[in-house]
């Protein structure tokens, strides 16, 4: 990164002014964001946005809650990949976070970072809304506004104060008044100078967002629905919080703008996907801290024979099953009307039914055939190898859980279960890297270093082949690399 990024690196990436948050705002003001097309690209290179975006995203993990589930995470990237492919941002590299946070958020971050609280899935009540949340992101990167915002400070001299990766780690996680804390901890009153920038950015963001949503098939006036529901989400808040520090508002001028917006494309015929709620209801049953709390949310859905019967029938499944209730859980699985789409989603179900109970031999009955079918799917060789662990068939969940961390070297999640296997299976070499793969994704470089080293005198002391522990030193080496461009950032 060139020397003048150093000083509001911090500031410039984790201000949540790139977020689609309850902490909200975009006042319309007659600034115009410059042109800066080129001079914004000269930033920063797309490498270094790589990098920054990668080492941000390590400081992250390692601070804040987040969802792993296999089906959630497949669901999400899936999604957001399709609407990539019809946005500005195109093909380009994407990562994404799930927060484990029933507020509602979202945010995106230089290099190809998006985040989303579980709590949209709670607000957004079809998947269109949710993809309006998701394509106002992409927006933010395809139309680099945290490089322009880089190229106003330069331009105007703005001092802008770090704000901490931990306030935006709270104000992602907690919401309300511990996320407001947080914010207001770090930042100053030079804040609403860049602010007043940043809403033009917002404004961009929503019009490029409702263009992509519509351009991917979705009605274009769920944008101005995810609006309202919004403004009713945060109609409590009154006028406790600042102004400056409402980097999204919820206002009735954004809404009508997205309305009027939306106006201006062809008629689009909403198709409700069911996928999209069995997901929700899927994240209801993770996120909620008392799941029973639940029931009679899922039983009046059922009541109502609504769109999303069925889903409310899975998710009640999910939570009757970890609550000992199997034969109540099984009898609403067999209710649901089964389609293709959600074969693997219900028949996994089943398998999770079976596995709450410990049924371990019964639910590998039913992988297997997932398994000849479906391998190609995470979700379905992650419950294989979580299932074959349980069973003790160490050597096999290892086979299973050394091809996830190739095709999936970014789920954290496989490289603990991987050393977790690997230690139970009396391979202490194989701990060693597989713990030392988890520490760098967390931003744990040291401790990354150290288990490699461990692992690398293991393998001398075994006879280990010197081009295996040649690759091994090769790994530190790269992981070296790493920690010392994330403290050049």
């Amino acid at each position: 990164m060139k020397p003048f990024l150093k000083p509001v690196f911090v500031s410039l990436l984790l201000a949540p002014v790139l977020s689609f948050s309850t902490l909200a705002t975009a006042q319309p003001t007659e600034l115009q964001i410059p042109d800066i097309g080129s001079t914004a690209s000269a930033m920063m290179s797309e490498r270094q946005e790589r990098a920054l975006g990668q080492a941000w995203l390590r400081m992250f993990r390692a601070q804040a809650p987040t969802v792993e589930d296999p089906l959630l995470v497949n669901y999400t990237t899936n999604l957001l990949t399709d609407l990539s492919t019809t946005s500005d941002y195109g093909r380009r590299p994407l990562d994404l976070v799930i927060v484990d946070s029933t507020s509602i958020n979202a945010f995106a971050v230089p290099g190809g970072v998006i985040g989303v609280n579980s709590g949209l899935f709670f607000s957004a009540r079809n998947e269109g809304q949710f993809a309006s949340v998701l394509t106002h992101e992409l927006a933010h990167l395809s139309q680099k506004h945290f490089q322009r915002r880089v190229e106003q400070q330069q331009q105007s001299v703005i001092p802008m104060v770090a704000m901490l990766l931990g306030s935006l780690a709270i104000a992602a996680t907690a919401g309300g008044d511990a996320g407001m804390a947080a914010i207001m901890a770090t930042q100053a009153a030079a804040q609403q100078n860049a602010l007043r920038y940043s809403r033009e950015a917002e404004s961009e963001a929503d019009r490029i967002g409702i263009s992509n949503l519509a351009a991917a098939g979705y009605n274009p006036f769920d944008m101005q629905d995810m609006f309202a529901i919004m403004q009713r989400q945060t109609s409590g808040f009154g006028t406790a919080i600042p102004e400056y520090l409402r980097t999204h508002p919820m206002s009735d001028r954004r809404a009508a703008d997205a309305a009027l917006r939306a106006q201006q494309y062809p008629p689009i015929i909403d198709v409700d996907r069911s996928y999209y709620h069995f997901m929700r209801a899927r994240a209801f049953t993770i996120s909620t801290p008392n799941p029973r709390s639940l029931i009679a949310k899922f039983e009046r859905q059922i009541s109502a024979n609504a769109v999303d019967t069925d889903a409310a029938r899975y998710g009640l499944a999910l939570v009757y099953s970890k609550d000992g209730e199997y034969d109540k859980a099984k009898s609403l699985l067999d209710e649901i009307t089964y389609t293709g789409e959600l074969e693997v989603v219900l028949d996994l179900a089943y398998v999770e039914i079976l596995r709450d109970q410990s049924r371990f031999e019964d639910a590998q009955l039913l992988i297997d055939p997932l398994m000849e079918r479906h391998s190609d799917q995470f979700a379905v060789s992650y419950a294989n190898a979580q299932n074959l662990y349980d069973l003790r068939r160490f050597q096999q969940a290892i086979v299973e859980l050394e091809s996830l961390s190739k095709s999936n070297p970014e789920h954290s999640e496989v490289w603990f279960m991987l050393a977790e296997t690997y230690g139970l299976a009396g391979d202490l070499v194989g701990v060693h890297k597989a713990r030392a793969e988890w520490y760098t994704l967390n931003g744990a470089f040291s401790q990354a270093v150290r288990q490699l080293g461990f692992a690398r005198d293991l393998m001398n002391q075994q006879g280990y082949h010197v081009i295996d522990i040649s690759r091994t030193e090769e790994r530190m080496r790269q992981i070296r690399e790493l920690q010392v461009e994330s403290e050049r950032l």
